[in-house]
């Protein structure tokens, strides 16, 4: 199985809901955004996660709106 990308995504406990914040190549970079996230996170109401991007369709569909 190929992985093409990394969602960083967090459940809010609030709403219940999985939202997408960020979307990276590199699993090292993921890794880093969900250190930087957790180490001052705005409340206790989220818990981050990375989520590999298997899907060739679903990865040219998250960096389509991308501006670079």
């Amino acid at each position: 199985m190929k992985i093409y990308s990394y969602e960083i995504c967090y459940f809010d406990k609030m709403a219940n809901k999985v939202k997408r914040k960020y979307v990276t190549n590199a699993y090292d970079l993921a890794v880093f955004e969900v250190g930087r996230e957790t180490k001052h996170p705005p409340g206790n109401q989220q818990e981050w996660f990375i989520k590999p991007v298997t899907n060739l369709i679903k990865h040219k569909w998250l960096w389509k709106g991308c501006p670079f």
